[in-house]
């Protein structure tokens, strides 16, 4: 599915860029639906093509649980008290985040890359 075609983007959620150190390559997608607003953070799986590094799907991650996100990829939250920075998602985390989407993913690591970011409002 492209960014484009998220059913969040076509319902109205705030679109919101970032870009590290000015590098257009290196922008992220982030989605906020209007209940996370009030809560100022939204977390998402970010898919990145393997080879041209464009962004290919965002997924809100409703259910989102800080504890047990952190406990999964080991963020240390005193350094990063609401997970902010971007997180690998490697084949030892599929299962988690597939379980904390809610529904089925197919992850294919040998053609995309998965991250866990967040976006602050």
């Amino acid at each position: 599915m492209l960014v484009n075609d998220n059913p969040l983007w076509k319902s109205g959620v705030v679109l919101l860029l970032r870009s590290n150190a000015g590098d257009p390559h290196n922008a992220v997608l982030f989605f906020m639906t209007e209940h996370l607003k009030t809560e100022n953070i939204c977390h998402a799986l970010t898919v990145y093509d393997g080879l041209t590094e464009d962004l290919v799907d965002v997924i809100v991650i409703e259910a989102f649980s800080l504890q047990s996100f952190a406990a999964q990829f080991d963020v240390y939250l005193e350094s990063d008290p609401h997970m902010l920075d971007r997180y690998a998602v490697g084949p030892d985390d599929a299962e988690f985040v597939r379980q904390a989407l809610g529904e089925p993913y197919d992850f294919d690591f040998s053609r995309f890359g998965y991250f866990i970011e967040a976006a602050e409002g």
